[in-house]
């Protein structure tokens, strides 16, 4: 990693940044929100798909399938994300009437897939926010 800084440093560049923290709001039912090698998708099974999400404050306006984004990931972060390599990822719900949850944490048994559940137990869904920090 020195050796990356000094060349930058070198040809007046700054480091990448590493991203360890992703914000995500939207107003969703059941969803899973899966994310993978600076990709983010959500699956979203028989339910409705989410509606206005932003990711980091970006909209995000897949063009989704009957169940799932993951075809049109969002990847427009600020910087690369940091490794879920030997990470322990925690989540802080932000909003949402339902429960937030980490489903699965990132593994070499899952290729480094984090899986956040969303459930809200009513019928029309709501906004839910929440942080994921590793």
């Amino acid at each position: 990693m020195a050796l990356l800084m000094s060349v930058f440093h070198l040809h007046g560049e700054k480091a990448p940044q590493l991203i360890n923290s992703i914000a995500f709001r939207a107003e969703m039912d059941h969803a899973t929100v899966k994310i993978q090698d600076g990709k983010l998708w959500v699956e979203h099974g028989g339910f409705a798909a989410p509606a206005r999400m932003f990711v980091m404050g970006k909209s995000y306006k897949p063009k989704a399938s009957a169940q799932t984004t993951k075809d049109d990931p969002f990847v427009k972060f600020e910087g690369k994300l940091k490794p879920f390599n030997n990470a322990t990822v925690s989540i802080t719900k932000l909003r949402g009437r339902g429960t937030v949850e980490i489903a699965e944490q990132p593994s070499p048994q899952n290729n480094w897939t984090l899986s956040v559940r969303v459930v809200d137990p009513p019928n029309d869904g709501d906004e839910y926010s929440f942080k994921i920090t590793w």
